[in-house]
C-alpha cells in the first residue's frame, strides 16, 4: 500500500544514528520521514510541513521540545498529527496528554518503532479519509434545494 505523500513522520532525536535508522526502516514499509536533530528544527519542520505523525524526543537541545507539543495540541483535530514521545527520564508533568498518544521508553527498538508508526500512518490515513467524507457530505446536503 503506497501512502499519500503528506502522510508524513516527523522524527526529531538528537541521535543522528536513530534518526537514521528510523529512516531507513520506515523507508522499508514504504514510510516517507523528515529527520531534525534539535527542538529549533522540530518547530520550524511543523510549520513547514503537515505530518500524520511525529516521533518527538524529550531531550533535545536548542528550544523545548514542549513547545512542539504546545503548537500541535493548538491545531484543530483535524490538523493534528498523533503524537509519540520518547524519554529515556521521567516525564514532565507539564505534558499535555491530550495532545500525546504515547510515551516511549529509550532505548527503543527500531523495528518495532517503525512498525508503530506505520500502523499510526494507517490510523490517521484513515480518520483523515472519513472525515473528508463526513465534510462533503455535509457540503452536499447543504446545497441540496429545500422543499
Amino acid at each position: 500500500m503506497s501512502l499519500q505523500s503528506h502522510h508524513r513522520v516527523l522524527i526529531a532525536d538528537a541521535d543522528p544514528d536513530l534518526r537514521r535508522r528510523l529512516y531507513t526502516a520506515l523507508l522499508k514499509l514504504d514510510v516517507y520521514s523528515d529527520t531534525v536533530g534539535d527542538g529549533a528544527a522540530a518547530l520550524s519542520s511543523i510549520d513547514l510541513r503537515q505530518y500524520a505523525v511525529v516521533l518527538l524526543d524529550l531531550d533535545l537541545a536548542k528550544a523545548d521540545p514542549l513547545l512542539v507539543v504546545e503548537r500541535l495540541g493548538k491545531r484543530s483535530d483535524a490538523e493534528r498529527p498523533m503524537v509519540l514521545l520518547m524519554a529515556s527520564g521521567p516525564v514532565p508533568r507539564t505534558v499535555d496528554l491530550d495532545c500525546v498518544q504515547i510515551v516511549l521508553r529509550k532505548p527503543i527498538d527500531v523495528k518495532a518503532i517503525a512498525e508503530v508508526l506505520h500502523s499510526c500512518i494507517r490510523s490517521v490515513s484513515k480518520e483523515r479519509a472519513r472525515r473528508a467524507k463526513t465534510q462533503a457530505e455535509r457540503e452536499s446536503a447543504d446545497q441540496r434545494p429545500r422543499a
